[in-house]
């Protein structure tokens, strides 16, 4: 086996790796893709409001120049809800966003074959 490749994007460069990251999303829930939510159009509509929102990025892993995962986000914007919910105090402050403070991942995925390989 080669050794791993990885290759990032910004939400302009990702056009270039859009399809592998469908790819992978698609082998990896293969056997969910009937169900709506994990169809590989609504992965590709969900990438598509990520590259929005400003400091989103994606890598794509690589090994024997087949793709065998990735992992997107972006950073947080001041208006987000994603610290709603939290059934834990935290100090006043810690959640409150500036657009540049946290970097939300919002997908990793590897596929079967090569997870716990050390690729």
């Amino acid at each position: 086996m080669e050794r791993l490749r990885l290759e990032g994007r910004d939400a302009v460069g990702q056009r270039d790796i859009r399809q592998e990251l469908l790819d992978v999303y698609a082998e990896i829930y293969r056997s969910r893709s009937s169900e709506d939510f994990h169809s590989v159009e609504r992965f590709d509509e969900r990438i598509g409001w990520n590259t929005e929102v400003p400091g989103f990025a994606a890598i794509v892993a690589y090994v024997d120049d087949t793709s065998v995962g990735c992992a997107y986000g972006c950073t947080l914007q001041p208006t987000t809800r994603w610290w709603n919910g939290l059934r834990t105090p935290v100090p006043d402050g810690s959640s409150t966003e500036t657009g540049t403070r946290t970097f939300a991942l919002s997908e990793l995925m590897v596929i079967e074959k090569v997870r716990g390989t050390g690729g």
